[in-house]
């Protein structure tokens, strides 16, 4: 290239894909409404900076430090920046966000979020499903005092806890019964004899007596491989079939938390806070929804047009039912291009799509013209 050219390239990423969910979202109006007019003071208003993080959460985890190293490869278009605003960006302005969206009603949020997305998807609530799922931080804590009694106690609490695990304690009595241990000890020192006399010394022990509750097992292997579903609907509005086939649907929800935690890397958590860290699940939340509607658009479009599958897994073997992960790995490597002749923009074009990636962004009716094309 002439001395006078000079090329500028930057990841597009995924980026374009993700967008038109935000916008049909409206979360950048959600976030204003919710943070409260912009600071003047801040040169990243903290609008910004929430969408930044559930745009990282979505497409890749990185710990607050990491964030902006990572801005610094897309285009600052593609992220609703100004290139200005690049150099202000640090952990510590992203750690206040969390902070200041601590002080917000969540709860209130959350609801208008869902709702809206719940009319803007034209998502169908006939049949909901509920499902929760935990999530455990460990930390460095003082140690607790061992009790008096030792191991023996522990035996019998550990036993407890055991019942209780398996579900057995109805089945089994148990009984603290107390009986009393002697020991003896040599009253004078010296290597025992003939003459050596011994004082006796008794303590109060506990040992657990069990016995099976032949009454609680009876009525235990009564109801044995019985499976009941419980619904609000008559027998004559859903069949017994038909409502097994939709308690089946139940396993959807939970693979939803299980991409949660390995797709997504929710864990390990970086925070001291534990007020950061509520606000730090409920981006992870909104990053979560985009997933699914992302997920839902495009298998819902290959129904319509009776696209049995794409070509998204390695050495482009088929996928019947494409995941967010998949999709957004695809378009991860694009980038914008731009010429420049001395200081003049000569020509703007991206990397070229395959054919994969423009099924794709048509599915979810994304313009190719987003990278370039």
């Amino acid at each position: 290239m002439a001395d006078d050219r000079h090329l500028e390239s930057l990841y597009l990423g995924a980026h374009p894909v993700i967008q038109p969910f935000f916008e049909r979202l409206r979360l950048r109006t959600f976030f204003q409404e919710a943070l409260g007019g912009p600071d003047g003071r801040l040169p990243v208003p903290h609008v910004d900076t929430a969408l930044l993080l559930v745009r990282n959460f979505t497409l890749s985890r990185h710990p607050l430090y990491g964030v902006p190293d990572w801005v610094c490869r897309f285009d600052p278009a593609q992220l609703e920046l100004e290139p200005r605003q690049l150099e202000f960006l640090n952990d510590d302005r992203l750690g206040r966000t969390l902070d200041k969206l601590f002080e917000v009603d969540l709860r209130t949020f959350m609801t208008r979020l869902v709702v809206h997305m719940v009319q803007e998807f034209n998502l169908d609530l006939q049949r909901m499903h509920n499902d929760s799922t935990s999530i455990t931080f460990t930390g460095v804590y003082r140690p607790k005092r061992p009790r008096k009694d030792g191991r023996r106690h522990l035996k019998i609490v550990r036993g407890f806890k055991i019942m209780d695990h398996t579900q057995t304690r109805a089945w089994l009595q148990v009984e603290l019964v107390s009986r009393d241990q002697h020991t003896y000890k040599q009253q004078n020192r010296g290597r025992p004899g003939q003459n050596t006399r011994y004082q006796r010394q008794t303590t109060t022990v506990y040992e657990p007596v069990v016995t099976l509750n032949t009454q609680a097992i009876q009525a235990s292997a009564a109801a044995d491989g019985i499976f009941p579903l419980i619904t609000d609907m008559s027998a004559d509005q859903i069949s017994s079939v038909d409502l097994l086939k939709a308690y089946k649907y139940q396993p959807q929800i939970e693979k939803r938390h299980e991409q949660l935690k390995t797709v997504t890397e929710v864990a390990p958590v970086n925070f001291k806070s534990v007020e950061r860290i509520e606000v730090f699940l409920f981006l992870y939340f909104v990053a979560v929804l985009v997933h699914a509607l992302i997920e839902r658009e495009v298998r819902h479009a290959m129904k319509r047009r009776k696209i049995k599958s794409i070509p998204l897994y390695p050495e482009e073997r088929a996928c019947r039912a494409p995941t967010a992960d998949k999709n957004l790995e695809l378009f991860e490597p694009l980038r914008r291009h731009r010429l420049f002749e001395r200081d003049t923009l000569v020509q703007t074009f991206g990397d070229e799509l395959s054919d994969v990636r423009r099924t794709v962004l048509e599915l979810i009716q994304v313009p190719t013209s987003a990278y370039g094309c």
